[in-house]
């Protein structure tokens, strides 16, 4: 009698193991395609650089701003990503896996622009840019529309 009650036991615990280890988990995913573009869904917002309009994709969690703009083809005129950061801190960005420049533009808490730096090309990966002071905000656009736009640094970006 009491090997059967061992052995129901036994049996009793593996599959409670089994079951808690088939259980799903929650947590964040962001799903890349072999294609180049990220299968994520952002959130967009526009905004106001210098004197034109950008839709900006908002990256505002650390897998979206992990990939930022890598593996795209390329990225449209007045568009680009916003990436929100919960608090203020030193960002350094670089062009890993990246294929096209981009001007990269970093904001201070009170959104105003502290750096840009025009025309990052693709081929200064591992370098990383930014500036050594905090900031918490920072927005990647194609490359020269930041001039274009007449975007300059003590400029301040309503988000």
């Amino acid at each position: 009698m009491k090997k059967i009650v061992i052995i129901v036991c036994c049996g009793l615990f593996v599959a409670g193991g089994l079951y808690f280890l088939r259980r799903p988990v929650a947590r964040e995913e962001v799903t890349l395609t072999p294609s180049g573009e990220t299968g994520a869904t952002y959130k967009k917002k526009e905004v106001v650089l210098g004197n034109s309009t950008f839709t900006l994709e908002i990256s505002d969690t650390p897998a979206l701003q992990e990939t930022g703009l890598s593996y795209r083809p390329t990225l449209a005129p007045n568009t680009g990503m916003l990436f929100m950061f919960a608090e203020p801190d030193v960002y350094q960005f670089w062009m890993k896996d990246m294929n096209f420049p981009i001007d990269i533009i970093w904001l201070d808490a009170n959104k105003k622009v502290v750096l840009i730096e025009h025309d990052v090309a693709p081929s200064t990966y591992p370098d990383s840019f930014g500036p050594e002071t905090l900031t918490q905000y920072v927005i990647e656009i194609p490359a020269g529309e930041a001039k274009r736009a007449g975007l300059k640094v003590g400029d301040t970006v309503g988000l």
